[in-house]
């Protein structure tokens, strides 16, 4: 559903609903606490629990393009049960912050996640980021050394070259050059013929539209070229874990190495490949979410202690 169509408000509030009375009791019996905390003229929602012994490690969550914190709360509880605490929240762009507060995407990443930092005190952290998250949470890192270790879940460079990747070259080298030209209208033209033809793709405009605020397609796919980790590379310094998916319909496989090759100032690089073999080939290894998890605690707790 586009933003233009007025039931899809009204079916995200009923999700909402129906989601805490169906959830309520069994997230307060497992200890999760909702907090909302001020960020700019609203507030970021954050869902937080603790272990009910020590805790192994700080981790921070967060989402991507279009994405609740709610649909997050299986990974919460799995983190939880392994010894860790963990705090999981929406940014400016995703769920409450852009339907209800209409705060768009900012390519200041490091400020929500400050603002969750700040409001818990928080010093040594691991920042996880999911899907489009993956590129804010290595953005972040290049501003906000509080975060210790980064975890990208997904292997996305430049929002904007993952937005084409589909594409035919010949198109893809068309919208480029247009894109360079400030040609507003000849973007607007092909990417109306495109969303006519595909309702993905007029699905996608128009959440890109309306998550970035932006008034048209030109302007979201030129936000989007802002979107990338080759501008700030060199200040990434912390451990980084990559977490990729040989078969992710969003993202080719030949991209990875964009980023892994860009990431040189780091101070460790991991990168783990899921596969079909593992039932978890798909974007954000959504067949198999408790091996990948498996993946990253262990890889902290590697990072954590010395010798292993």
């Amino acid at each position: 559903m586009n933003e233009s169509n007025a039931a899809k408000e009204t079916l995200y509030r009923e999700y909402k609903a129906l989601f805490y009375e169906t959830h309520g009791g069994f997230i307060d019996s497992q200890g999760i606490k909702r907090i909302d905390i001020g960020y700019e003229k609203g507030s970021l929602p954050v869902f937080y629990a603790a272990p009910e012994t020590g805790s192994l490690g700080t981790l921070v969550i967060h989402g991507g393009f279009d994405s609740y914190m709610e649909e997050f709360l299986p990974a919460l509880l799995y983190c939880k049960e392994l010894g860790f605490t963990v705090y999981l929240f929406e940014g400016p762009g995703q769920g409450e912050c852009i339907h209800k507060q209409k705060i768009p995407f900012t390519l200041d990443w490091h400020k929500p996640v400050g603002a969750v930092l700040n409001y818990f005190g928080l010093e040594d952290v691991t920042l996880i980021g999911i899907s489009l998250g993956s590129l804010l949470a290595l953005r972040a890192a290049a501003w906000e050394k509080r975060i210790k270790r980064v975890v990208a879940w997904s292997i996305m460079e430049n929002f904007y070259d993952v937005l084409l990747s589909s594409r035919p070259k010949a198109l893809r080298v068309v919208l480029d050059s247009l894109i360079k030209a400030h040609a507003k209208g000849a973007v607007n033209s092909l990417a109306k013929a495109m969303m006519e033809k595909e309702p993905y793709a007029a699905w996608g405009i128009e959440q890109g539209k309306y998550v970035f605020g932006q008034p048209s397609a030109y302007d979201f796919l030129a936000e989007a070229k802002k979107y990338n980790l080759r501008s700030l590379s060199g200040q990434i310094t912390q451990d980084v874990l990559l977490l990729g998916a040989a078969e992710d319909h969003f993202i080719p496989l030949s991209m990875y190495k964009n980023e892994i090759d860009c990431l040189t100032k780091v101070k460790s690089l991991t990168f783990r490949l899921f596969t079909k073999e593992e039932s978890a080939e798909s974007h954000c290894n959504i067949g198999n979410m408790p091996l990948a998890l498996n993946t990253v605690c262990s890889w902290i707790t590697a990072m954590e202690t010395p010798g292993l």
